[in-house]
């Protein structure tokens, strides 16, 4: 084991993204290593309990992320995203200047900061991959793509003007923070591009990934790293012996009042008991008065639920997509589009739940969705075996062996 080092971890102003991080991190804490966490400050309360120093940069990333329906919301998107990229690296420099880290892991999304401070410093890379990635091929073999017409498969005009004068404007002032602490601005657009050998931790059971078979070692599948013991104990099952249901959309999806309340009329009076959470800050008065076997909450431990449900119902988050897999609970994925529709797809392709296309999702068709899946009688076995794939995977643990042995090959 390698004791007393200094890592340093930079995230991505997301929730799914920062989670995954956090279980290596105290594994590493517990080990003796020092860890320096740079996140957005709008999210550094997520780490309110963490054993890291907890390092926080100004994010102007949009809450919602662009919707990428034309060429013009593509070039939108690797602006904000350019920028994210970026973001931490003034404070980074101004706390990491008298304490270079012994090794840096960074998001997929967000590599920029890392990548200059790690290529000056010739300090070693981790990608940390909470999301479905590439192989070396830069493919996912068997996931969902974009039709033909789609702006994410016919890519966008390289040349658009706006794209020229971002570069230009804050390409510019990235080279002179460069300058100021005595780097080479180069490093800038060096770090546009990963090295390509950089190992990849990635926070998804290899069962599970796309064309797993695919993956060369570089690449660690260590599954879901939360300690979901701990988010036990926050609710208590009704002792009317229904079967449970668990239906949460995650925050963006969560404002669509109206399907919540098609779930409840579509449940009310079933042998059903049906848990809702809507998210912070939601208005559950909008939902009316509920029936006896209806509870709405704005948030709630999906552990504490999970571990008694029989089925959940989900926007299909690769987080809440992975916690119901190490319960061995369905899923009912509600998705459209993005990464979340690649989640639903692999849930439906692997016979581990269904897919309804949000279009599709009434509360009736939800519940007819709910109770075919728990007449499948070839459903268990299949969720046996992933949940014995995640607990093989290894997790915090595993994650925390891996970073070690980057800092152990120096």
């Amino acid at each position: 084991m390698t004791q007393g080092r200094h890592i340093a971890f930079f995230s991505f102003p997301g929730v799914g993204h920062i989670n995954p991080m956090l279980g290596p991190v105290e594994a590493l804490a517990e080990r003796g290593h020092r860890v320096t966490f740079a996140v957005a400050e709008q999210f550094a309360h997520l780490l309110r309990d963490s054993s890291a120093e907890v390092l926080t940069y100004p994010s102007a990333f949009p809450a919602a992320v662009t919707k990428v329906d034309s060429a013009d919301d593509a070039v939108t998107m690797i602006i904000d995203l350019m920028r994210e990229g970026f973001a931490p690296l003034e404070r980074a420099l101004e706390r990491f200047s008298g304490d270079r880290p012994g090794l840096i892991v960074h998001d997929t999304i967000s590599a920029n900061a890392a990548r200059v401070l790690g290529r000056a410093w010739a300090v070693p890379l981790v990608e940390s991959c909470p999301v479905f990635i590439e192989n070396d091929e830069d493919e996912i073999p068997g996931s969902p793509q974009p039709p033909d017409d789609h702006p994410a498969a016919t890519g966008f005009d390289t040349q658009d003007p706006r794209l020229a004068r971002f570069g230009e404007e804050f390409g510019g002032r990235v080279a002179a923070l460069l300058t100021r602490y005595g780097l080479d601005p180069r490093l800038a657009t060096d770090s546009l591009a990963a090295a390509g050998d950089e190992p990849r931790l990635v926070y998804i059971p290899q069962a599970f990934h796309y064309g797993s078979e695919t993956f060369g070692p570089r690449y660690v599948f260590v599954g879901p790293t939360a300690d979901c013991a701990a988010l036990e104990g926050h609710w208590t099952r009704p002792g009317d012996g229904r079967p449970v249901v668990l239906i949460s959309l995650g925050t963006s999806m969560s404002k669509d009042v109206g399907f919540f309340t098609g779930c409840v009329e579509a449940f009310r009076g079933t042998r059903w008991h049906v848990v809702l959470t809507l998210g912070r800050g939601a208005d559950l008065a909008a939902l009316g008065e509920l029936p006896p076997n209806v509870e709405a909450h704005e948030w709630m431990p999906h552990p504490s639920v999970l571990r008694h449900a029989a089925v959940l119902v989900c926007q299909a988050g690769m987080g809440s997509v992975l916690e119901a897999l190490r319960y061995e609970v369905p899923v009912v994925a509600v998705s459209h589009s993005g990464e979340t529709l690649a989640n639903a797809h692999r849930v439906a392709e692997l016979g581990l739940g269904r897919h309804v296309p949000v279009t599709e999702a009434t509360g009736a068709v939800i519940r007819e969705t709910v109770e075919s899946l728990t007449a499948d009688e070839e459903l268990a076995p299949r969720l046996a075996a992933m949940a014995k794939a995640i607990e093989e995977a290894g997790g915090a643990p595993a994650a925390a062996d891996a970073l070690e042995a980057v800092l152990a090959r120096g």
